[in-house]
């Protein structure tokens, strides 16, 4: 059995992070604050995902979620 890709799309906003994975449909929300990065990572690394996606906002974007 072929094991299903996970994505993850997160809105960078000033004052929150939205995140969205899909297939799950599972969607989260946080601060955007040094608390709310890291519950947002720690929520992308649990779901694994195959790509997540972020606006073009590079580098402020990566470096807010620690992907440099």
């Amino acid at each position: 059995m072929a094991t299903q890709s996970t994505f993850i799309g997160v809105d960078v906003a000033k004052d929150t992070l939205d995140l969205y994975a899909l297939p799950t449909g599972s969607a989260a929300h946080y601060p955007h604050s040094t608390e709310g990065v890291q519950a947002a990572v720690a929520w992308i690394k649990g779901h694994a995902p195959t790509l997540v996606v972020l606006p073009a906002c590079a580098p402020a974007c990566r470096a807010s979620l620690g992907a440099g």
